[in-house]
């Protein structure tokens, strides 16, 4: 376990991405994916009101009431665009707290460890927002709070705010990051408000100590199909083939000789190696796929 920041939430050195809970995944098999993960020593659970149309939180929900399990920290997020109006950003007071009203009661907590906002509205004063999270986090229904697909800017602006006016301001960043560099402009997710963490992002976190907790932490698994010679499709070789991912891959595939462990192991690690605090997401598909995350924590844990 390490400390995330400034906040006094001990968390595992790898998180859980709920994402698929509810829809690709039916209840029976997320509920032993959770359960597996606990029992791994992870107890970071990472959901969003949007994801699975909301059954995500749903099932998080039943395995909460079910497991009752100790110590785990719950994160999720609001404040998504609707899928309607993807170009409507909905960073309001009043959006925000209904979609967080709504992740209480889908997931029977009186309040959240950890809320992430979504997404970013660069048209609304930063101020704002961060008045609106100090006011969730007075009400007792937030603990903490962090932004999700901010650019640096925003986020050294939310900062410098919390700063000037004795706030506790964001305690972590969740933008797309992996050791898998991925390449300007081809990103697989086509999604413009989609942050992905880049050099200028990389120095603000060395700077500042910021956690890290980012989603696609091993690019998709590219590392992990090359090394089981599985066929790369196209927008996966234009979003990862590079130079610089050759070397990584070479590098950890002798960490993964030294170390017996998969590949996918390896990448989750290697994201979690940097001079700050990173907490990769990770989501699985099946039980035995969460040998490869315990297998992280282990070796992170070491």
């Amino acid at each position: 376990m390490k400390r995330l920041g400034k906040t006094d939430l001990q968390i595992s050195s790898v998180g859980l991405g709920a994402a698929s809970f509810g829809g690709a995944l039916d209840e029976a098999t997320s509920f032993s994916i959770l359960d597996a993960y606990v029992a791994a020593g992870g107890n970071l659970i990472d959901s969003a009101r949007i994801y699975a149309g909301g059954e995500s939180e749903a099932v998080l929900g039943k395995w909460l009431r079910r497991a009752k399990p100790q110590n785990v920290i719950v994160a999720t997020k609001g404040a998504h665009y609707a899928k309607e109006t993807p170009t409507v950003m909905r960073l309001s007071r009043e959006e925000i707290e209904s979609d967080l009203d709504a992740s209480l009661r889908v997931l029977g907590v009186d309040h959240i460890d950890f809320y992430w906002l979504h997404r970013d509205d660069p048209g609304r004063e930063i101020g704002e927002i961060v008045e609106t999270m100090e006011a969730l986090v007075r009400a007792g229904k937030i603990r903490y709070y962090g932004a999700s697909n901010y650019c640096t800017s925003r986020l050294q602006a939310a900062d410098a705010y919390a700063a000037a006016h004795g706030l506790c301001g964001f305690s972590a960043v969740s933008n797309q990051y992996s050791i898998v560099r991925l390449n300007r402009g081809y990103n697989t997710n086509p999604d413009p408000t989609i942050v992905a963490v880049d050099d200028e992002e990389l120095a603000y976190h060395a700077a500042s100590g910021m956690p890290l907790v980012p989603f696609q932490a091993t690019a998709r698994g590219y590392f992990a199909k090359i090394a089981a010679g599985k066929e790369i499709s196209p927008a996966l070789r234009a979003a990862y083939e590079n130079e610089e991912n050759t070397k990584t891959f070479a590098d950890l595939a002798a960490f993964c000789e030294e170390h017996g462990c998969s590949m996918q192991t390896a990448t989750l690690v290697a994201t979690a190696r940097a001079p700050f605090t990173v907490i990769p997401l990770t989501g699985v598909k099946t039980v035995e796929q969460m040998a490869d995350v315990a297998a992280a924590i282990r070796l992170l844990d070491e």
